[in-house]
């Protein structure tokens, strides 16, 4: 949702948004952004996949295909 020093996610992923393609995501995720306090996340090992599963996530709810609130959880039965 964003704060006093981190930015909304959801608005980022928007087509006019500052973050509008999945590359653009990864390239920011992986190297951080050290003058602004971001760690690089591929350097303290978060996955690649992850690194995706989390981008489908916001775009999803950047472009209003996920609404608010904690995705349900899958059951194995």
């Amino acid at each position: 949702v964003g704060t006093t020093f981190a930015p909304a996610l959801i608005v980022s992923l928007k087509d006019e948004g500052t973050v509008p393609t999945i590359e653009s995501f990864i390239t920011t995720v992986c190297a951080g952004r050290p003058d602004k306090g971001m760690p690089g996340w591929c350097a303290l090992g978060l996955e690649m996949e992850k690194i995706q599963r989390i981008y489908s996530y916001l775009k999803g709810r950047a472009d209003g295909k996920i609404g608010p609130g904690r995705p349900a959880v899958k059951s194995d039965t």
